[in-house]
């Protein structure tokens, strides 16, 4: 194809222009094409409005890459945003890159969820089509800002803009209802989405599943298991592994004991997440000789303990009593390099006061200032100065209370759960 007058206008004249208002950054692949072409759409953008028709001329020459690189070293977000809507309407020219740029954007910028409504309101008026994958962003953009109610909102506009929702976007919304755990209305819009004659994705299952295996829905999730195989949609390591979690949360760890061996069968390797999982399953239940077991077994197939699951493990050993195999598994935790953490500290000092070992307890503290815990340091100095011992089991208490309120919340959202404190 012939390239336009404007691609053959000496460099210089480009350079000159856009250096007074912004500096390009070009990744090395970049050709002189690429450079001018960028050039020029830097000057649409600064000049003519309505941008579009003008833009029209250089589709054959952009590419994902030239999208990105022109919303990123555009000073006005608004017109980055206007840039970025009309490129998108063709799917060579979507990328990752440019997605995560403007969701960027919107996440960091003051305002920027508005000057981007106000775009999608100019463009509207301009006729340029709104394809579904924009609405996408703007929905993963409130959700990350835990604006949830804005997300579904964000869902319900899309017919004021003549824009039907698409699969992703579908599964956008779902997942956002899921996680503000409107489960009937998740499972409302899923059926939408069968209506308009869109077919459910493994990625729509998943989130579908985790949303009710988390809700207790294990009944439900397993039935919903069985819709997605008659649909022809395998499962995968992360579909088996939210249905072994739920069950092992429903108190079923011999179901989801088979769901791993039929995992296996199937030709999908679990993961730690699935052993782990499963082990803490049975712990919960206080079926810790078959814990055991079932540890060697993985073992076998390469798995390594690491610090969750020593966690479970001592943990379900405090609470049956067996003090010298909850002490003797901590030990073996440092013999194989594995680090403690706030969850596992709390579960010692807890399960070390209701055995009535105040002296280990306080050890444990003592040994936890070692390791950089200085605030609990200066505690227990101050609880050696008390000369009854009646008393240190409640400060032990508090310092429990207070762990708890510490732990990471990411722990919370694992497929395993400890003992709360009381």
């Amino acid at each position: 194809m012939k390239l336009p007058s404007l691609f053959v206008r000496p460099i210089t004249h480009f350079s000159s222009k856009t250096s007074k208002s912004h500096s390009l950054s070009f990744t090395p692949s970049f050709s002189l094409q690429d450079f001018s072409v960028s050039n020029e759409i830097h000057s649409i953008l600064r000049t003519v409005n309505p941008m579009e028709p003008a833009l029209e001329p250089l589709l054959p020459f952009l590419s994902p890459d030239i999208v990105t690189s022109i919303i990123k070293d555009q000073p006005n977000p608004q017109l980055g945003f206007r840039f970025f809507i009309w490129a998108t309407q063709r799917e060579r020219l979507r990328s990752s890159a440019s997605e995560k740029l403007v969701l960027d954007m919107l996440l960091r910028k003051d305002n920027a969820f508005d000057m981007f409504w106000q775009t999608l309101e100019e463009v509207k008026k301009c006729g340029v089509v709104i394809v579904p994958n924009i609405f996408k962003i703007l929905i993963s953009g409130y959700s990350k800002m835990g604006l949830e109610e804005k997300a579904v909102e964000c869902f319900g506009k899309m017919k004021d803009f003549d824009c039907k929702p698409d699969l992703f976007t579908f599964n956008a919304i779902i997942y956002v209802m899921i996680s503000k755990k409107v489960l009937l209305l998740a499972l409302a819009v899923y059926n939408q989405m069968l209506k308009s004659n869109y077919k459910p994705n493994r990625a729509t299952f998943s989130i579908l599943l985790n949303g009710l295996c988390k809700n207790g829905k294990t009944e439900d999730a397993l039935k919903m298991f069985d819709e997605m195989t008659l649909r022809g949609i395998e499962p995968n390591r992360c579909i088996y592994t939210i249905i072994i979690s739920g069950l092992c949360r429903a108190d079923r760890a011999d179901d989801a004991c088979r769901l791993l061996g039929r995992m296996k069968d199937s030709g999908c390797s679990p993961d730690f997440v699935a052993y782990n999982a499963l082990l803490n399953g049975f712990c919960e239940l206080g079926r810790l000789d078959e814990a055991f077991a079932l540890l060697q077994s993985f073992q076998k197939d390469g798995f390594v303990l690491g610090l969750r699951g020593y966690s479970s493990f001592i943990n379900s050993l405090f609470k049956a009593r067996r003090y010298e195999e909850a002490h003797e598994w901590y030990t073996k935790m440092f013999e194989e390099n594995v680090e403690p953490d706030v969850v596992l500290y709390a579960i010692m000092l807890q399960g070390l006061s209701k055995a009535g070992k105040v002296d280990d307890a306080m050890k444990l503290l003592t040994e936890m200032t070692e390791r950089g815990m200085d605030w609990l340091g200066r505690l227990s100095k101050f609880l050696m100065r008390w000369k009854s011992l009646d008393v240190i089991p409640q400060f032990i208490h508090l310092i429990l209370l207070f762990m708890d309120f510490l732990r990471p919340v990411s722990l919370t959202k694992q497929t395993f759960c400890f003992t709360k404190w009381k």
